[in-house]
């Protein structure tokens, strides 16, 4: 078992839709009725009125048209967790089997808030109380795809056959986190093989019996 922390500094990422309308809204509530631009990525219609009394202390302003969102450098990110991993290995007739199971557990996403987003934070239980909260600061867990457990697992057969992309091939050397394969000319010439690169994602299939009964 591993347990590690990693804090990274100036992390890009999006600064959001729903920030960007709440920064337009904390402008122009700072700014009083002299204040008629607000955030200048927010696109608003002309005003219209509405079916209410607009308040004397704000600029009249249309509806959100549209938002140009962008990207920014955000504050401190602190990811903590702890890494598990069971590792097993067999020789047999058939082959020599390899099995690695990882779990992976999130203890802490945190994204500490920084530029506009530190000043929408701290307005947040002030003029901007009441409305939508601030997006993408604090405990990131569970959100947006950012699950706190996560499972891996692996099985590599030496001696046997394993199809890569639908292409049957002989694995000649398996370790616990990798193998390789023997490939001939005229196989990576005429398959996808010749396109494939560090990182590409393959589909994977194996069957030892293939190896076996020949």
């Amino acid at each position: 078992m591993d347990k590690w922390s990693i804090e990274t500094t100036d992390t890009i990422g999006i600064f959001g839709m729903t920030n960007a309308i709440l920064l337009d809204t904390l402008i122009r509530a700072e700014g009083g009725p002299t204040e008629c631009t607000g955030n200048p990525n927010v696109k608003r219609t002309a005003y219209a009125g509405y079916d209410f009394a607009w308040p004397s202390t704000l600029c009249p302003a249309g509806e959100v048209q549209s938002v140009n969102d962008y990207y920014v450098n955000t504050d401190t990110r602190t990811i903590e967790g702890k890494d598990t991993s069971v590792m097993y290995e067999i020789d047999t007739d058939v082959g020599d089997f390899g099995f690695k199971l990882m779990h992976v557990h999130y203890d802490t996403f945190n994204q500490a808030a920084g530029g506009d987003a530190r000043r929408l934070s701290d307005a947040a239980n002030g003029t901007l109380a009441g409305l939508a909260t601030v997006r993408g600061i604090d405990s990131l867990l569970n959100l947006n795809g950012r699950i706190d457990d996560k499972y891996t697992a692996k099985m590599t057969v030496e001696k046997g056959s394993i199809s890569i992309d639908g292409v049957s091939l002989t694995v000649i050397n398996s370790k616990t986190s990798s193998f390789s394969v023997s490939i001939i000319p005229h196989t990576y010439e005429n398959t996808t093989f010749k396109n494939i690169k560090k990182g590409s994602r393959v589909n994977l299939e194996f069957d030892s019996l293939v190896r076996w009964q020949t």
